[in-house]
């Protein structure tokens, strides 16, 4: 056991406390075999045996589906239509509603990590985040058990050879929430209108704002999108895998009743539908019977929002709460109690930490007090010191049981565009753990005595494990000499700060702090932490803003893939960030109430498709 997991002990001697006042729940089952028909259209059997809960104990559920195939043809252009290179499996399956099986529970409870903000508007954050997305749907959608783009509301679209026109036809008779009427391309337009709307604050509304110039209603279900140029990351904006807010709202309501109305009722078109928000703490929603796309099994949804790890495994040990998240050591826990997991099917999670001050490209946010802060050999040196300061390889065995993998460089992974092999290759001699010559690169660098940096702790909803990682760094860094603090502000305050490139300015210590990224294409990761539209603005230069544009304007995938290589060298090189693992989505379930749980993991929100989710068959 290391250093920075010993005062876990005290952590443990007090979760011991919370567990003799709650029931274990849940017990071994015996194995299950699970039957269910998905289909698409042509018909052809094929079965396909998939083994989905993993490392459970002496246990093992094997789901056979019966795939009837159907070939359906959506028109999109070679380079806008990928979201991975990622192999994908031979048909995206399209359930069709079987028989309710309701367990003996009608309200499903999940418990995640706090959030930074909590509103009921969906574009004043930058992404649509765990209190409101179950409640919204989107243009295209995600298949839960591939992670690959299908149809949404709308059923098929069209894209003109230039990249420069979307031609989307809408599903006829689809219902907004709370009686606000049939979804019609007004609504299509009135979201484009939303995200881009003075005060809107998603990811999604730089480009927007960029990138789309009209959008024209040709009838009630076929609009088309005219944009400024052809552009990557439209695809993005209209599904559901994305970081923003791009998802279909009410017109009607908007014009009846305003932001107001809108703060007041979340109001959508998905198999959930908005009750009410005990603000801070939780969200309730019902399910929409005979929904057009899936009728959910738990009559009520009930999301709860909980920063301490503990009290989350305590209710589920309770049986206050059936889905939770938790970090693996207590994972252990709830397993060894009956208890089940369940793993996203892509990776879900990239954890890193970014050296915060690094806006090359506004000079006037620079402040070149902070070691790092400059692109000389000095601060090369610094940067290259706080990576390999950090053992990975501990973190790794010892705060996430192994289940995790090393990240080379942030928002890259070997399956997806743009790997470079030699990342891999030159890792250990210019990032790989060696605290002698980080101890070494510090005093090159002109900091005999080190130098005063503060590490910011916080809670994820992501990464459960997020605060005992910088603790860990924390501890690293001590063992190199340097003066390691911890940086202070509540959550929104922090938020504004990095939204507005303050942090580090006038500050007499640098701010280094975790963040969290997704299993997706990584020109979406680049576009949020070192684009010009970004909003995280980790590592910012001109050079990579001007390989940005190239990205986003390149119309072949080898293209793109060339200019993706060619910024991943560049943030290899420079020792921009702190890459740090791959992660998989986990969920720990109580057996009893939760009978089957399968989601991608690439999604912002990780743990997605709550509808899905199949009620034990409890008599």
């Amino acid at each position: 056991m290391t250093r920075f997991l010993n005062k876990k002990a005290v952590f443990h001697a007090a979760l011991v406390f919370i567990l003799l006042f709650v029931v274990a729940c849940g017990s071994s089952a015996e194995p299950v075999i699970v039957e269910k028909e998905v289909i698409k259209e042509v018909i052809k059997e094929v079965p396909v045996i998939q083994e989905v809960i993993k490392e459970v104990p002496k246990e093992i559920v094997v789901v056979k589906e019966v795939v009837k195939e159907v070939v359906k043809e959506v028109v999109m252009p070679p380079a806008l239509g990928q979201i991975a290179k990622a192999p994908v499996a031979t048909a995206i399956p399209r359930e069709v509603q079987a028989v309710m099986v309701t367990s003996t529970t009608n309200r499903l409870v999940i418990t995640l990590g706090k959030l930074s903000t909590q509103t009921n508007l969906p574009c004043v954050n930058s992404w649509l985040s765990f209190d409101k997305k179950q409640f919204f749907e989107n243009l295209m959608g995600i298949d839960r058990f591939t992670g690959q783009l299908t149809d949404g509301v709308a059923h098929t679209w069209e894209v003109s050879p230039d990249g420069k026109t979307w031609r989307f036809f809408l599903r006829e008779g689809i219902q907004f929430h709370h009686g606000w009427g049939e979804l019609t391309a007004k609504d299509v337009k009135h979201m484009f209108a939303q995200v881009a709307r003075e005060g809107a604050r998603s990811e999604d509304t730089i480009p927007f704002r960029d990138v789309i110039k009209e959008v024209e209603i040709i009838n009630d279900y076929e609009v088309v999108v005219h944009q400024t140029k052809a552009d990557l990351f439209t695809v993005a904006f209209f599904n559901a895998g994305k970081h923003g807010c791009a998802v279909l709202v009410s017109k009607d309501q908007w014009d009846a009743e305003g932001e107001a109305g809108y703060v007041e009722t979340i109001v959508g078109t998905a198999p959930y539908q908005f009750v009410s928000r005990d603000l801070g703490t939780s969200i309730l929603a019902e399910r929409v019977e005979n929904h057009w796309r899936h009728t959910a099994e738990f009559e009520e949804l009930n999301v709860y929002f909980t920063e301490e790890e503990a009290t989350r495994l305590a209710t589920l040990l309770a049986g206050e709460s059936h889905l939770v998240a938790l970090p693996r050591d207590l994972q252990d826990t709830a397993i060894e109690k009956g208890f089940k997991k369940w793993e996203s099917i892509l990776p879900a999670v990239q954890s890193g930490a970014f050296m915060f001050g690094q806006y090359y490209a506004d000079p006037d946010k620079l402040n070149y007090e902070i070691p790092w802060v400059g692109q000389d050999e000095s601060a090369l040196k610094v940067r290259q010191a706080l990576n390999k300061a950090i053992n990975r390889k501990e973190i790794c065995k010892e705060l996430f049981k192994g289940a995790c993998k090393e990240i080379k460089v942030w928002a890259y992974e070997q399956s997806l565009p743009g790997w470079n092999p030699e990342w891999e290759e030159r890792w250990d001699e210019e990032y790989g753990y060696d605290p002698v010559r980080a101890k070494e690169l510090i005093a090159e660098a002109g900091y005999p005595n080190g130098f005063k940096v503060d590490v910011r702790l916080s809670a994820s909803g992501s990464v459960p494990e997020n605060v005992q990682l910088g603790e860990a760094i924390q501890i690293y860094y001590r063992d190199i000499g340097l003066d390691v603090g911890t940086f202070q502000a509540e959550r929104a305050t922090y938020s504004k700060m990095r939204r507005n490139k303050e942090l580090g300015l006038g500050m007499d210590a640098g701010i280094i702090s975790l963040g969290a990224g997704t299993y997706r294409d990584p020109q979406f990761g680049i576009g949020t932490y070192n684009a010009d539209f970004g909003v995280v603005h980790a590592y910012e230069t001109q050079v990579l803003f001007d390989l940005h544009r190239k990205l986003t304007e390149a119309t072949t995938p080898e293209e793109r893939d060339r200019i993706e290589r060619e910024i991943g060298d560049l943030k290899f090189k420079e020792f921009g960030e702190i890459p740090l693992f791959w992660l998989p989505g986990v969920a720990i379930v109580n057996p009893d109430v939760v009978g089957e749980y399968i989601f991608p993991g690439n999604r912002r929100q990780i743990w997605s498709h709550w509808e899905y989710i199949k009620a034990a068959n409890t008599k």
